[in-house]
């Protein structure tokens, strides 16, 4: 775990989500079989009460009761709803959801929550025998409550796979602002004139409240 999370309530489940993403930015080319990375989203179903916990919650174990919604574009195995699963299977797997990344992709930054969205930066290492090339760039978009992918809102380009390409090179942090989604890149950006700076239009989705600092939001 490499990057801070963001957080937001749910508009749906009224609860507190938090949402992170694995990848070791130190080792960013790092193409070892056994690397498997992932975007992800948990919550606090006791938000606004405290609860404690005898056991700590290691990610691992975490994970073991979330849903996994690698590849869903759909909502099929959103632990919120879903009609894939009964309802005391999504009762085991409930706390939230995760992404697989494949092709040793990893997160390069914190994610942001806008309007029902969760924004990745993502950075996948390039497949070319020349060890000077850029990686590509990447940029996926995720229902926050429900882990459906729905990186295909943010644009269309030939490179696209489960998340929208916009580059060579390594992302920051996101920053949503008037329907835009910025980044810098190091390397080089799909816009006309090949600069530094992405700059796409959001997906849509909704949200209650969101923050930027903890003093922001309605909790």
């Amino acid at each position: 775990q490499y990057h801070a999370m963001d957080a937001g309530i749910g508009k749906t489940s009224k609860h507190l989500w938090m949402f992170s993403g694995t990848g070791d930015y130190e080792r960013m080319t790092d193409k070892t079989a056994t690397t498997e990375n992932l975007m992800y989203g948990f919550r606090d179903k006791d938000y606004p009460l405290f609860k404690k916990y005898n056991h700590p919650i290691t990610l691992l174990h975490g994970l073991q009761k979330c849903m996994d919604t690698t590849g869903d574009t759909q909502g099929i195995n959103c632990p919120l709803t879903t009609k894939a699963y009964s309802r005391l299977a999504r009762s085991k797997k409930d706390n939230g959801w995760y992404i697989k990344l494949k092709d040793f992709q990893k997160v390069t930054a914190e994610p942001t929550i806008s309007g029902g969205l969760v924004y990745f930066p993502i950075f996948e290492p390039s497949k070319s025998a020349n060890k000077c090339s850029l990686g590509n760039a990447f940029i996926c978009a995720v229902d926050d409550e429900c882990g459906k992918n729905v990186s295909s809102q943010l644009g269309k380009h030939v490179k696209d796979n489960e998340c929208h390409y916009v580059g060579e090179g390594v992302l920051s942090r996101l920053v949503v602002f008037a329907n835009k989604v910025f980044a810098n890149i190091a390397g080089k950006s799909t816009q006309t004139k090949k600069t530094d700076l992405v700059v796409i239009d959001t997906g849509m989705g909704d949200v209650e409240s969101f923050r930027n600092s903890w003093r922001e939001g309605n909790f």
